[in-house]
C-alpha cells in the first residue's frame, strides 16, 4: 500500500436545498481508500453511503451542494474542479457501478453502442478496435456478445442490465470504481462470478474498489476493510474481522442479527408447510412454452424462422393462501414467468389457468377482473413508479372504486399518512417499496407476485418488508408468489420453493427440504454460491483464472 491514499476525503459536508430549507446529509465524513484496496460501506437506506460516492463524482444533483471539505483523488482536489476536467476524469480514473441498471441505461441505445461510447470519450480508437474491445468486455462480465450487443435494456435481464454497467464502469481502466450495490439484482451464482471478476480486477490491474453493499455476508468475503454509516455518520470502521467479529457499535451489532438465514431455527414457526392442496388450484401452469422469433424485424422473420425458447413445457399448480418462492439465475425464465401469470404476457403452448380459467381466452369484464384479482409488485421501484405523481395520487388511482381508504392502505403498509405528499424520490428504497406494496393490494387481490421484492434493500429493511408480506398474508390470506435471487428471504417467507434453470423447473417441493437437503445438481451449486462471509475468503486471495471469461 503506498503512504499516500488513492482518495481522501476530510471533513465533508453536504446538504440539499436552499436557504433555511437546507437540510445536512453528510456530518464531517473523514475516510481514505488505497490503491489495491477493497473497502466496504454499509448501513440502511440514507445513511449517506451512496451521497458520498456521488460527492466523489460531483454529480450531487439539484439541491445538492458540498457545504465544506476536501475530496482528493491522487493527491489532487476535486472539490471546485471545472468541469470540463470532471467531465475528462469520469470515467477514465474513477467510474461508478449505478445502484439501478434501469434508470442508468438508455433505454433508446443499444447496450453495444453505450459500451462503445464510453470507450471513445476517453479512448481514441478506430471503430474495429472499438466493437472488438466492446465485445470483450461483454465477454468478460459474462454475456455472450454475440447475442447481445446488439439489444437494448429492456430486452436484459435484470442481472444482465447490472452486468452490463460493470462492463461500462471498467471500459477505461480506472484507478477506482465507486460500485454502488453492483450485485443487487444478480443471482447468487452469477453475484460469485461477479465478485471474482472485481476480486481479479483488483490484483491483475492494482485498481482500488468501494464496494456499497447491504448484503453484509458478501462485503465480509470481498472487502480489505469496512465502514459503517448512519445518518450521515461514521460509526464505525476498521478490518473487515473485526467489524465481523467483534463489532462495537450497537447499530452494526443489530445489522449483522438481521441478516436472514437459511438455518431453521430462524424459520418463524408459522412457515413450515405447504397447505393441503384445494382444488381446483388457485394458479395452475398446464405444459406452458414461451418462445420469442430470433430475428428483430417483421421483414427478417420472413426469411429466420428461428425461435428463443423462454419457458420449456412448465406444469406448476399453486394453492390458495399458499407462499410459493421461485428461484434460479437471471435468465432461467423467473420474470417471464411472473409475467405471464399478470397476463402481460401469453404462452406460446399450453395453458395457464386461474379458479380453473384460462387467462389466455379472457377478455372485457372477465379480464377487468383478473386485473383486480392478480397483482404484480415489480423488481424495480424507481422504474414502477410515476416520478410526477405523488404517492397520494398514485394510490388513490389503484383503489379506484374499491373500498379501502388511502388511509387504511399506507398503515396496511405501514407508512404514515403525510407520507401521500410526497414524490418518489423523496422516499428511501424501503419506503419506495412499500408503497408498490400498497399499490398491489389496493383492490385486494387474491394472487401477489412480487419480483424481488428485497433485491436493493439493506437488511433491516429486508427484515421489516419480509414481516409486513408475512403479516398481509396472515390478515388478507393472499397468496404469495416471490421471484428472488435470495434463497434465505425465501426460505423465510415460502412455504414451498421452486428451482429453475434455462427455463425449465429442475425441483421443488417444500422450503425446508429443497434447501436443507436438495437433489439437483444446480440447486447445489446455487446453495454453494450464497456468500459465507469471513469463512468465504479466499486464503490465498485472487488466484489468477479466476474471471467470468
Amino acid at each position: 500500500m503506498m503512504n499516500v491514499p488513492l482518495l481522501e476525503i476530510k471533513d465533508l459536508r453536504v446538504a440539499f436545498g436552499q436557504g433555511q430549507a437546507k437540510n445536512e446529509v453528510l456530518h464531517g465524513i473523514n475516510l481514505t481508500v488505497n490503491t489495491g484496496e477493497i473497502v466496504g460501506w454499509v448501513g440502511e437506506s440514507g445513511s449517506g453511503k451512496s451521497v458520498t460516492a456521488m460527492s466523489v463524482l460531483q454529480l450531487l444533483g439539484r439541491g445538492g451542494v458540498i457545504t465544506s471539505g476536501s475530496i482528493k483523488l491522487n493527491g489532487r482536489e476535486l472539490v471546485g474542479l471545472p468541469e470540463k476536467q470532471l467531465r475528462a476524469l469520469r470515467g477514465a480514473e474513477v467510474s461508478m457501478i449505478f445502484q439501478d441498471a434501469t434508470t442508468a441505461l438508455n433505454p433508446c441505445v443499444t447496450v453495444g453502442k453505450q459500451i462503445a461510447d464510453v470507450i471513445k470519450a476517453h479512448q481514441p480508437m478506430s471503430k474495429p478496435h472499438i466493437a472488438k474491445e466492446v465485445n470483450a468486455l461483454l465477454e468478460k462480465v459474462g454475456i455472450s456478445a454475440a447475442r447481445c450487443v446488439k439489444l437494448y435494456p429492456h430486452e436484459l435481464s435484470g442481472g444482465m442490465r447490472q452486468r452490463v454497467m460493470i462492463a461500462m464502469a471498467i471500459a477505461c481502466k480506472p484507478q477506482l470504481i465507486l460500485a454502488d450495490e453492483p450485485t443487487t439484482a444478480l443471482d447468487v451464482t452469477v453475484q460469485a462470478q461477479i465478485v471474482t471478476l472485481l476480486r481479479n480486477l483488483v490484483k491483475d490491474s492494482g485498481i482500488s474498489l468501494v464496494f456499497i453493499t447491504h448484503n453484509l455476508d458478501l462485503m465480509a468475503e470481498l472487502c480489505d476493510r469496512a465502514i459503517v454509516m448512519r445518518h450521515g455518520h461514521i460509526l464505525e470502521e476498521g478490518g473487515v474481522e473485526d467489524i465481523v467479529l467483534r463489532p462495537k457499535h450497537e447499530y452494526t451489532q443489530i445489522l449483522f442479527r438481521s441478516v436472514p438465514r437459511l438455518t431453521a431455527s430462524d424459520k418463524p414457526p408459522e412457515v413450515v408447510a405447504a397447505p393441503e392442496p384445494i382444488l381446483p388450484f388457485l394458479l395452475d401452469f398446464q405444459g406452458v412454452t414461451k418462445s420469442y422469433p430470433v430475428a428483430r424485424s417483421a421483414v427478417a422473420r420472413i426469411f429466420d424462422r428461428r425461435r428463443s425458447t423462454a419457458l420449456n413445457q412448465i406444469s406448476l399448480s399453486i394453492c390458495e393462501g399458499e407462499a410459493v418462492g421461485i428461484v434460479g439465475e437471471s435468465g432461467s425464465g423467473k420474470s417471464t414467468m411472473a409475467r405471464m401469470v399478470t397476463k402481460l404476457f401469453d404462452p406460446t403452448i399450453g395453458k395457464i389457468l386461474f379458479r380453473g380459467q384460462n387467462i389466455a381466452d379472457m377478455r372485457g369484464q372477465q379480464l377487468h377482473t383478473f386485473r383486480n384479482e392478480v397483482q404484480m409488485v415489480f423488481q424495480s421501484t424507481y422504474a414502477s413508479l410515476n416520478p410526477r405523481k405523488t404517492i397520494a395520487t398514485t394510490l388513490l388511482e389503484s383503489i379506484g372504486d374499491g373500498d379501502m381508504t388511502l388511509e387504511e392502505l399506507l398503515r396496511l403498509v405501514q407508512l404514515p399518512v403525510t407520507m401521500g405528499r410526497r414524490y418518489p424520490h423523496q422516499l428511501s428504497g424501503g419506503q419506495r417499496q412499500r408503497v408498490c406494496i400498497a399499490r398491489a393490494i389496493a383492490r385486494k387481490p387474491r394472487l401477489l407476485v412480487a419480483d424481488e421484492p428485497t433485491s436493493a434493500l439493506d437488511v433491516s429493511v429486508q427484515a421489516e418488508i419480509i414481516e409486513l408480506l408475512r403479516n398481509l398474508r396472515a390478515k388478507t390470506g393472499v397468496t404469495l408468489v416471490v421471484i428472488s435471487h435470495d434463497l434465505a428471504m425465501v426460505n423465510q417467507l415460502c412455504d414451498r420453493v421452486v428451482v429453475m434453470s434455462r427455463g425449465s423447473i429442475v425441483e421443488q417441493g417444500p422450503a425446508d427440504e429443497v434447501l436443507s437437503a436438495p437433489s439437483h445438481t444446480y440447486t447445489k451449486e446455487l446453495l454453494e454460491a450464497i456468500p459465507k462471509g469471513l469463512s468465504g475468503r479466499p486464503s490465498a486471495i485472487f488466484s489468477h483464472g479466476d474471471g467470468l471469461g
